[in-house]
């Protein structure tokens, strides 16, 4: 059985499995028990990447220095019959590609001390005859075969010292390895791929002194089969997870982080991800199965597997999420399939039709608490002891909020950040909107205001169970100064479906927005809950669940100058909230 990759202080090796499951509701508890995949970072995973291989492991093959995929690419057919004994049989090519997909993954299948890899499309990786004096050495051909045989039996033996393997022939002792260019049209293969007759460096395609080495592969896995055996669970129901990519998420880097745009890595993984928005990361799901060169078949299906990508059941990994949907595109209930290839689903596969549709994000209108903010509410204006008021050196609106239960509560803005703050602005109210000013230096780019829920006229917290913030008019460019705006410990956040606002991930854990650049001086808006087109596109809106306080950092990138940070507790934004 396939199994995730536990999160190893959160649960058992028993609570990565669940019995099967007969009705919609039944099922999604199943996948709901057989994962917990809340990422906190790539050292909370339990990873096993041992060999030997086992049976059903899903892995891709790394050719260490070209830094290329063994992948299939076409259908030859009789066209390689005259290549050598055994080649009359080959069905398809093998190349190197720079990049995992669908045609770089392989399933694994152990007998004894031989092992096949099989790609579900293609069928099993061999050698056969003998491609003469390609790359300058003489080898063999490698092509993917319909069964199994002696041209497919295949030796993996680790390289002392390290985490690499020799992928081997059985029957001709020739090793796996990669040579030359090489290009197919409509996709990324770049490299050859040929059977060596010996290891290491006499693999060199010049007889000159080299530090490449063709043989040398990483096995990376995309899922990992366990050693005991479970209950399986049906895939289209409980995805498999895969270990952590390295590339998750790099801190700095900028990403328009909307379903529709997001690139199609780790980095726009976790960019969708982070917002807790189902109908953006269903987009996102649906350009990656296009990517892979599949089709969905079911979007009820598609519907299903979206909140164990998202905040609904923890996010996990973008190597995770095409490994679900590589396994799926395998099973004979499917959602998805390759393009072309999507049949009527068997009359005993599970129906979702019970499953209540997806809000666009994780947020609800009905739940959030509501805040009034008025210039009447602002009772205390001392924020870091610059005025206009005495006394605590806080901002205090006082008595604007109500939870959706009836508990009423103050808002208090403190200065948490340790530099000097420096503002032109004293207001705490202007326009409909709170308003928070400050004026960056050579030295202070950044200032970090904490917002926390008391009982009216104290210090006492007030936990809500859910609110909403939103920032407008973030804009600017780098001459003039770019606005950002970050937070962290968020439930989610809701943009424009096309915002004109980038998000990054910093070291930190805060994802912060800053203007695209596409406009300076965006008008400042006069109501929160009415915006023009590019208003909406340039605000964000994060929500809380169960805050009593959370910390907001705004920034001014470049130049010196005075900016107003405008927020409020309501947004049109809201629209994109469940009921």
């Amino acid at each position: 059985m396939l199994v995730p990759f536990c999160h190893a202080d959160r649960i058992d090796q028993t609570s990565c499995a669940s019995p099967p499951a007969s009705n919609a509701s039944a099922l999604l508890q199943a996948r709901s028990k057989a994962l917990d995949t809340s990422i906190a970072g790539a050292e909370d995973w339990a990873v096993d990447d041992s060999l030997p291989l086992r049976t059903d492991d899903v892995i891709s093959l790394q050719q260490i220095d070209h830094k290329a995929f063994v992948g299939v690419w076409g259908v030859y057919g009789g066209e390689v019959d005259n290549r050598g004994a055994g080649c009359e049989n080959a069905k398809h090519g093998i190349y190197g590609y720079t990049s995992t997909s669908h045609r770089t993954a392989w399933t694994v299948e152990v007998s004894g001390d031989d092992v096949y890899l099989k790609q579900k499309d293609h069928g099993y990786l061999g050698f056969c005859g003998s491609s003469g004096s390609v790359c300058s050495k003489d080898k063999s051909w490698v092509f993917s075969f319909a069964a199994k045989s002696s041209e497919t039996k295949l030796k993996v033996e680790e390289i002392a010292g390290s985490k690499n393997v020799y992928i081997r022939h059985a029957s001709t002792n020739l090793f796996l390895g990669m040579c030359g260019t090489e290009t197919r049209d409509g996709s990324n293969a770049a490299y050859n791929v040929y059977g060596w007759a010996n290891a290491d460096a006499s693999l060199l395609q010049s007889q000159a002194v080299q530090p490449s080495v063709r043989t040398h592969f990483e096995i990376q896995f995309i899922s990992r089969t366990a050693t005991t055996t479970t209950t399986p669970i049906p895939t289209t129901i409980a995805p498999t997870a895969a270990p952590p990519s390295a590339a998750a998420a790099p801190a700095g880097a900028r990403v328009n982080p909307s379903g529709a745009a997001a690139p199609l890595d780790e980095t726009g993984y976790a960019a969708v991800a982070d917002r807790c928005c189902q109908a953006e990361m269903k987009q996102f799901i649906e350009r990656v199965v296009f990517d892979q060169g599949m089709e969905v078949c079911d979007v009820a299906g598609l519907e299903g597997i979206v909140p164990y990508h998202s905040c609904e059941q923890g996010v996990q990994t973008f190597a995770a999420l095409t490994a679900n949907i590589l396994k799926d595109s395998d099973e004979r209930c499917t959602w998805v399939a390759t393009a072309g290839a999507c049949k009527v689903r068997p009359a005993d596969c599970p129906a979702f039709s019970g499953l209540s549709p997806l809000a666009d994000c994780g947020c609800s209108r009905s739940k959030a608490a509501t805040v009034t903010l008025t210039d009447a509410s602002v009772t205390q204006n001392n924020l870091q002891g610059l005025g206009p008021t005495t006394g605590a050196q806080e901002l205090r609106y006082s008595n604007v909020g109500m939870t959706d239960a009836g508990v009423p509560f103050d808002i208090v803005v403190t200065v948490v950040s340790t530099a000097a703050y420096s503002r032109t602005v004293n207001k705490g109210f202007l326009s409909g909107f709170g308003v928070l000013n400050f004026q960056n230096s050579a030295t202070v780019k950044t200032v970090e205001f904490r917002f926390t829920f008391v009982q009216p006229g104290t210090n006492t917290p007030v936990v809500v169970p859910e609110i909403h913030f939103a920032t407008f008019d973030l804009d600017g460019d780098n001459p003039h100064g770019i606005e950002t705006v970050s937070s962290k410990g968020y439930k989610g956040y809701v943009t424009d479906i096309t915002p004109s606002v980038v998000a990054s991930n910093l070291p930190d854990g805060r994802t912060k927005f800053s203007s695209s650049e596409a406009v300076n001086n965006i008008p400042n808006p006069s109501d929160p809950n009415v915006l023009t087109v590019e208003q909406r596109a340039n605000s964000v809106m994060y929500f809380f669940k169960d805050a009593s306080t959370f910390d907001i950092e705004f920034g001014i990138e470049g130049g010196q100058n005075s900016r107003n940070l405008f927020f409020s507790f309501a947004s049109v934004l809201n629209d994109r909230c469940g009921a």
